[in-house]
């Protein structure tokens, strides 16, 4: 019998709404202050580094950020521990490192699309910097940074399934995406969008996964009362399904996971705005007078953050005690 929705759900479905409004708005004005203030700067300084030793060693890194350094080998582990070793949760681990960085992939070319965002190369060929919207060409679709998708996609999803040595694929991956500033492949902004976009997907995509009974990273188990979808992805990708008591998914619903995600993100804009604050002092005896920055902007969105986050944590933690009731 369909069970009826109560306050507490549409509250965490309102909160859901805030939340996310906070995460799009703190993720535009990051974006808009990193494209104004810091992209040109700093591609022109990294101009002046071409040649360092610095420059050169980034040249190498960078090219660990191409798919195919992770998808082949995922792919051929897949292959084994689905059909040799029969292993399902090693196989579903695969499988999730292959759809983390696919989905996050597609989600950042479609955006390199729209933006039509031109490289640093071509401002430092031509002086041109900005977006020319929907184009195909490689000089401009520089917004969001690709290889910064798979690296951070791939680092998320194994510090996900690695849990005791989550750090490790985490600063591999900003290593990896910070080597697409250092060789002047992409801007700052293209990165940290990149990074956010991954990371929330990576993120998203677990926590559905999880709700369906399929969780990365812990240890075999299944569900002897599968039924229909379920049934049939578990048979086609080897997948493992979370037992649950009754054969009912976890008490925490779909909603309280997702503004998890949100609330993880609005801390991840924070800590960027901050980040962004101290570049700007860095390079502030580069601005004309008309560039100077408002000194409403890091407090408005300081405190937006702080609402985002508080908000999540509070529905989280009213969830979390309706359920024990």
């Amino acid at each position: 019998m369909k069970q009826a929705h109560g306050p507490d759900d549409n509250r965490s479905m309102w909160m859901l709404m805030g939340i996310g409004i906070v995460c799009v708005f703190g993720f535009f004005i990051q974006i808009l202050v990193l494209s104004r203030y810091l992209d040109r700067p700093l591609a022109l300084f990294m101009a002046s580094q071409k040649g360092t030793a610095l420059v050169d060693i980034a040249a190498h890194i960078t090219k660990f950020g191409k798919a195919y350094w992770f998808l082949v080998p995922a792919a051929a582990l897949f292959v084994f521990y689905r059909f040799i070793n029969r292993s399902p949760q090693k196989s579903f681990n695969c499988f999730f490192i292959i759809a983390s960085i696919a989905v996050s992939g597609i989600v950042i070319k479609i955006l390199k699309i729209i933006f039509g965002r031109a490289r640093p190369g071509v401002l430092i060929d031509d002086g041109f910097y900005g977006f020319t919207f929907f184009r195909l060409d490689r000089e401009f679709n520089s917004f969001p940074s690709a290889h910064t998708g798979v690296a951070i996609a791939a680092g998320v999803a194994l510090a996900l399934i690695m849990q005791k040595h989550r750090w490790v694929p985490i600063i591999l991956g900003i290593v990896i995406a910070s080597s697409r500033i250092i060789i002047n492949a992409h801007y700052l902004s293209d990165v940290v969008a990149s990074s956010l976009i991954s990371t929330v997907t990576v993120l998203l995509l677990y926590d559905i996964l999880g709700y369906f009974g399929y969780r990365a990273g812990e240890p075999d188990r299944h569900s002897p009362d599968m039924q229909g979808s379920l049934k049939l992805m578990s048979n086609v990708i080897g997948a493992p399904v979370a037992e649950h008591e009754n054969g009912q998914r976890p008490q925490d619903g779909l909603t309280t996971r997702i503004i998890g995600v949100m609330n993880i993100a609005a801390i991840l804009i924070l800590i960027g705005l901050i980040f962004d604050f101290v570049l700007i002092e860095w390079f502030e005896w580069q601005y004309q007078p008309a560039e100077l920055i408002p000194g409403w902007w890091l407090p408005a969105v300081i405190t937006l953050c702080a609402l985002g986050v508080g908000a999540s944590l509070y529905v989280g933690r009213a969830g979390r005690g309706c359920a024990r009731r």
